[in-house]
């Protein structure tokens, strides 16, 4: 019963955020930060990022709040493709992007899918 009542708990305290198969973002000189939708993944997901020619910085960054406040997980210059892994069960929210004074030049597209 108590373990019951703390998922029920967890539930109406934390966002509901879907699992996503795909958040993309399309960066081409943003006067502000430009980010994907958030999204929750279960296990392993896909990071690309690619562009003719660009240059700046790609940030993923995860939330373990809900998407109150923000880490950035990891970061790209250059076009990559990459596996990342979301613990099962964690928690975690995802997004990918572009801060406010990541971006120099180009166009960019960012994409995180399961």
């Amino acid at each position: 019963m108590k373990k019951l009542l703390l998922i029920l708990a967890v539930l109406l305290i934390v966002p509901a955020v879907v699992m996503a198969e795909s958040v993309t973002i399309a960066a081409d000189a943003p006067t502000a930060g430009t980010w994907s939708d958030e999204a929750a993944f279960d296990g392993y997901f896909w990071v690309e990022v690619y562009g003719a020619t660009w240059a700046g910085t790609v940030r993923l960054q995860v939330s373990i709040d809900g998407g109150t406040t923000w880490q950035t997980f990891d970061y790209w210059t250059a076009n990559e493709v990459a596996i990342q892994y979301s613990p099962e069960g964690a928690g975690a929210v995802w997004r990918i992007g572009m801060a406010d004074d990541d971006y120099t030049s180009g166009s960019v597209k960012a994409t995180i899918k399961n």
